[in-house]
């Protein structure tokens, strides 16, 4: 029940042990100091740090939330991963100026762990950050997409028309990276510049099975008529009549 035991049984690898201790610690007075020569003094072991990391966001003491904000600036991504998400579970910073700080961050990793908070955010609040991840977005990195995705799912018409579409107003010159922010927002005006990109290139049909593969994804009547009337465009386009495109449609 000490405070030094309590340190001792957060290197336990019973979870439920690790809780208890942390839930006893963090109702202590005065324990940062303890808690801060603990991170140090096991420097060794970066599961013994990150659990002490997770502590020190918890605390009352505002020192341990500054320790953990500072380590936003880590040269190690995996530990700015790792204070995000304590200072997230401790529930002591508010978390739009922590999205705002790592938007642009050097890390596809970190930038994803931001992406995975903004749910549920209002647009016009997270407008700017959205804006520097979308940036981030090499065209490659499919979790990364995804983690964009899960956020567009909440406004795709909004992240379209405000962010995308301005960025990439020519579907007919679109890259593989505009096609997959497109492929993957999937609003209607998406789908209809996805078409025209489409119809414009004739990508061969390995490309052309992935990508027309949003169209057979309908959630209402009206998705399902526009896309209805974008395939039907698809099997009359002379360039598409070979059997493996075909088959696709």
């Amino acid at each position: 029940s000490t405070t030094e035991g309590l340190l001792e049984a957060r290197k336990s690898p019973a979870p439920g042990v690790r809780w208890v201790a942390q839930d006893r610690l963090k109702r202590q007075d005065d324990v940062y100091e303890a808690v801060a020569a603990f991170l140090q003094a096991n420097k060794a072991n970066s599961y013994y740090q990150a659990r002490a990391v997770f502590l020190l966001a918890q605390l009352d003491d505002e020192r341990g939330t500054a320790e953990v904000k500072a380590m936003l600036q880590s040269d190690d991504p995996q530990w700015r991963i790792t204070a995000f998400r304590a200072l997230r579970f401790g529930e002591r910073e508010p978390l739009l100026p922590l999205v705002e700080q790592l938007a642009d961050d050097s890390s596809p990793a970190v930038r994803r762990e931001v992406l995975a908070v903004m749910r549920d955010m209002e647009f016009e609040r997270i407008r700017q950050p959205l804006e520097k991840l979308i940036a981030g977005y090499d065209g490659k990195n499919r979790w990364y997409l995804e983690a964009l995705g899960a956020v567009f799912d909440e406004y795709p018409d909004e992240v379209y028309k405000q962010i995308v579409k301005p960025q990439q107003p020519n579907p007919t010159a679109w890259n593989e990276r505009a096609q997959n922010l497109a492929w993957r927002l999937r609003s209607s005006d998406a789908r209809a510049d996805l078409a025209e990109c489409i119809l414009a290139q004739k990508p061969e049909p390995a490309t052309f099975r992935k990508l027309a593969y949003t169209f057979g994804l309908c959630y209402t009547d009206a998705e399902r008529q526009q896309n209805l009337e974008i395939m039907k465009r698809f099997q009359s386009d002379e360039a598409f009549k070979s059997e493996d495109y075909q088959q696709t449609i």
